[in-house]
């Protein structure tokens, strides 16, 4: 796998960390340049991030300790379940009391409406920690036996330096 410059330190800085897990914030500010805004360098990190989350290689969460992956797989699972069996269930609830804002009058528009909410949950999902998967301390520790062994290898063409 090909990873940015970019790429690779954050693995780096992240598989150094005490706790295990860095803040975005502090990735952002140790890629901070004086010639660049603050927006500017948090973007390139958060497009890093994305790349990294995709491929395997990192975990992100939010606040509350909660990773994407862990809502992605509840927001699978609830669109699973029985488009009518889940719209019965709502209209129980708001006969019970239940004060809900409930416009939908079929099953379909319902599960149309759910669907659309699944499809915004990525995109609005708050990162604020980012760790390791154990891909990425696999990759991490690769790169660093490849390293030590270019090292101790010498020059390009086996001789000390």
């Amino acid at each position: 796998m090909t990873l940015s410059a970019q790429g690779a330190a954050i693995l780096r800085q992240i598989s150094t960390a005490p706790r295990g897990w860095l803040t975005v914030a502090v990735l952002a500010r140790s890629f901070q340049r004086p010639e660049t805004s603050p927006a500017v360098t948090g973007a390139s990190v958060s497009r890093t991030l994305r790349r990294l989350q995709r491929s395997g290689l990192i975990e992100v969460a939010n606040g509350w300790g909660t990773t994407l992956t862990e809502r992605l797989a509840t927001i699978a699972a609830d669109l699973a379940r029985d488009a009518e069996t889940v719209f019965q269930e709502e209209l129980a609830a708001i006969r019970a009391g239940a004060p809900r804002f409930f416009p939908f009058q079929t099953a379909a528009d319902h599960l149309a409406y759910r669907q659309r909410l699944a499809a915004s949950q990525r995109r609005f999902f708050r990162v604020e920690y980012v760790s390791l998967t154990d891909a990425g301390r696999q990759h991490v520790s690769e790169r660093l036996t490849a390293s030590r062994r270019d090292v101790n290898r010498g020059g390009p063409d086996g001789t000390s330096v």
